[in-house]
């Protein structure tokens, strides 16, 4: 994992979006690429996580420039694999400020908690 911080980040708002919108295809997505599941700590589908980190231009964790991002993802995954995400898509436009800082915060403590874990992986953070 080369950007554990963004990658929990992503793992986190769509865990409060699947809280809200119960969608099927996002529980599907969220199996896939939960990382409690082996003990290498890296999702299940490592091809998922391949696609979400290919998706990384910089380190602006900025509301708008990363929820953005997270909707690219979702859309260019639900046109490849069939997946219907919409109601997700419709919940992160929602996600207010607050409740951004909220996640980022939970984000950055798991990263930090999973770097422990697994030494040697890159972090993003400086």
């Amino acid at each position: 994992m080369r950007y554990p911080k963004e990658f929990w980040l992503l793992f986190l708002l769509l865990e409060y979006c699947y809280t809200h919108c119960q969608e099927d295809d996002l529980g599907a997505l969220l199996g896939a690429l939960n990382p409690g599941i082996f003990a290498d700590g890296l999702p299940a589908d490592k091809a998922d996580l391949a696609e979400w980190e290919d998706t990384h231009r910089d380190d602006d964790l900025g509301r708008d420039a990363f929820i953005n991002r997270v909707i690219s993802f979702l859309q260019d995954f639900g046109r490849r694999y069939g997946f219907d995400f919409s109601r997700t898509l419709v919940l992160l436009e929602t996600v207010d400020e607050e409740e951004y800082a909220k996640q980022l915060a939970a984000a950055e403590k798991e990263a930090a908690a999973w770097c422990d874990a697994h030494p040697g992986w890159q972090s993003s953070t400086p």
